[in-house]
């Protein structure tokens, strides 16, 4: 079963209108039980819907965002981080832990992240159950947002390179420039 740990991240506004950057990590455990980490300051641009379809879909921010995030993230690098511990060892180490009314992930020390390749299809198909995890949006929004990202044509131009020691202090203005 799939399933986000964390609860979903707090935005900041960029200097761009129409892109923000997450504020919080985020771990989402897929089907296989791989747990992915989506780092703060991962710039995202929500759900990218143009606009004759928000009457159907929604716009960007009428969704829980960590699908999307994790999306971009992919998209960008393709690539995924992927932790090597469990949930258990996770809580044990007070890396996913609550605070308050949430359920937060503290920075994963480097030694268990390990970056792994994706494809276009792998990052797509990790969407779409990431999207059937979501509570705030309807059956046939999920279709249409998880089909859509099929025609996403910037995969083929947005390859950037993935550094692992700059995972949580990534600056999103060096991400921006190339927009």
């Amino acid at each position: 079963m799939s399933e986000f740990l964390t609860t979903k991240s707090r935005i900041g506004q960029t200097s761009i209108e129409g892109y923000w950057y997450t504020l919080d990590n985020q771990l989402y455990k897929d089907y296989d039980g791989c747990i992915y980490l989506t780092p703060r300051n991962t710039f995202t641009d929500g759900y990218t819907i143009p606009a004759i379809f928000h009457p159907i879909a929604g716009d960007n921010f009428n969704h829980d965002l960590r699908a999307c995030t994790q999306h971009d993230y992919e998209c960008v690098y393709h690539k995924a981080l992927k932790v090597n511990l469990s949930i258990f060892q996770l809580r044990q180490m007070e890396l996913l832990r609550y605070k308050g009314n949430m359920t937060i992930c503290e920075d994963i020390p480097l030694e268990y992240i390990e970056i792994v390749d994706t494809s276009f299809n792998d990052t797509n198909a990790r969407f779409r159950r990431m999207l059937d995890c979501l509570e705030n949006m309807s059956k046939w929004q999920k279709v249409i947002i998880g089909n859509a990202v099929n025609f996403n044509l910037m995969w083929l131009f947005s390859k950037r390179e993935l550094h692992l020691d700059l995972i949580y202090d990534f600056d999103y203005n060096q991400l921006i420039k190339g927009f």
